[in-house]
């Protein structure tokens, strides 16, 4: 009997086991309704393109059959929540081919805004796209002009910014098979070549946070003469979604690059009914402003190192009934289990404090979180350290008890599931609250 019993106990632990790691066990959605817009990256407009997709399953890729978008670069999809792979080309740009980690998403609607390189034409003795038509130019003899050559000055930059950036380059001949490499720095972001015979060369050009860009040279013309060759990379994409629910006509996302000089312009996100979104530049950091009312926003400080984020701009209403008169809410993020802030909201802190240091008028309230890992009493005790932390920062510039108020939430009010661990992360947090000690 004991022996049967132990046969139903495993059986009833693998279903579970295999039950909780489904999608709908996880309340994630089955399929993704994907959404998108291809555009010119130095105009913004849309542009009719091909698109393709294939499930990122292992390295070697099934494409779809080409999706048309229409004239003005919209197409739409409908896919399971898995990882995929985007393939989209449009006449007169550089292909591109980017990931798109849907498994992620909580939600079933999705909206990526695609921006493309013009191809770069053929030109003498300068490196143009791979997939450039050469109108028969790669026949071209390729014998020595005895006492002639070409110097060029080869300079990788940003295709959106134009800033030089340091890069590696790869240049192959076609007609001796030698393979030379260079690399670039931003303190150096040039070299130069001398080349005396004619001859074509494949060229491979990679930056870090950079798509790799392929492309040809032809050394058609020994003229004795030196050129400059300007190679424009396209950065690696992220793509931000923004859900805000019930928005009205005071609603707004802003975003903006978060440099230590805070000079990146500010701007507002596209809106696609409850969706706002943008497509963001990998591994930078940004500051995203949340704004539901004139007495409401909120902050988020964060990398892009995945290929989507998304963020759900509901708020607790538990928490907005605690604060009479909000002005302002901010969002600092912890480390997995520690009471230390993560580098961009240790910024994010000391930009607070000068602004609460300078203002005398100003309160604080402090409201810790941390995500569902752990029982009760150790959260409740990790977001009270958490709590504790941050007042003593107040403290430490001078800033009295009297004005501070810290509460300890425990996993309280999350402001995303607790799924997977980039959701985990955004509820590792605190919330400060700053508001005029007139209208308390």
């Amino acid at each position: 009997m004991s022996l049967i019993s132990s046969k139903f106990r495993l059986i009833f632990i693998c279903l579970f086991y295999l039950l909780s790691n489904t999608s709908w066990a996880q309340n994630t959605p089955q399929n993704i309704h994907i959404r998108g817009v291809s555009i010119d990256i130095s105009n913004n407009r849309g542009i009719k393109s091909n698109i393709y997709w294939s499930f990122a399953v292992n390295s070697s890729l099934v494409w779809s059959s080409a999706i048309s978008t229409d004239a003005d670069g919209k197409f739409e999809l409908l896919l399971k929540n898995k990882p995929i792979k985007l393939k989209i080309e449009a006449q007169g740009y550089n292909s591109i081919i980017i990931d798109l980690a849907l498994n992620i998403l909580t939600e079933p609607e999705f909206f990526c805004k695609i921006p493309l390189l013009k191809l770069t034409e053929h030109q003498t003795n300068k490196v143009f796209s791979q997939s450039t038509t050469k109108s028969g130019k790669t026949q071209k003899n390729l014998e020595k002009e005895l006492g002639r050559y070409a110097e060029i000055e080869f300079v990788a930059v940003n295709g959106l910014t134009n800033e030089p950036i340091g890069a590696i380059f790869k240049f192959v001949s076609t007609h001796s098979t030698k393979i030379e490499n260079y690399q670039t720095h931003i303190t150096k972001p040039s070299f130069n070549l001398k080349f005396t015979n004619n001859d074509i060369y494949a060229v491979e050009i990679s930056a870090p946070s950079f798509q790799t860009f392929l492309g040809n040279l032809i050394i058609d013309h020994l003229n004795n003469r030196s050129f400059k060759d300007t190679i424009y990379l396209a950065k690696e994409l992220a793509f931000l979604n923004v859900l805000v629910k019930n928005r009205d006509t005071q609603t707004g996302v802003f975003i903006s690059k978060n440099t230590s000089n805070n000079t990146s312009a500010i701007h507002k996100l596209s809106v696609n009914d409850n969706l706002y979104y943008e497509t963001l530049e990998k591994n930078e950091w940004y500051k995203l402003q949340i704004v539901r009312s004139i007495n409401d926003t909120v902050n988020h400080v964060f990398q892009a190192t995945e290929s989507i984020h998304t963020f759900d701009a509901e708020i607790s209403p538990q928490v907005i009934n605690s604060i009479v008169d909000e002005n302002k809410k901010t969002i600092l993020y912890f480390e997995l289990g520690d009471f230390r802030l993560k580098p961009e909201s240790q910024i994010l802190l000391k930009q607070i404090i000068a602004q609460a240091k300078s203002q005398n008028h100003l309160f604080i309230d402090i409201y810790a979180y941390t995500d569902n890992v752990g029982d009760y009493h150790t959260n409740m005790y990790l977001s009270e350290i958490r709590a504790m932390f941050i007042k003593n920062a107040f403290y430490a510039e001078g800033i009295t008890d009297k004005r501070i108020k810290c509460t300890a939430m425990g996993s309280k009010n999350p402001i995303t599931n607790n799924n997977d661990e980039l959701s985990r992360s955004q509820n590792r947090r605190v919330e400060i609250f700053i508001y005029n000690s007139q209208k308390k």
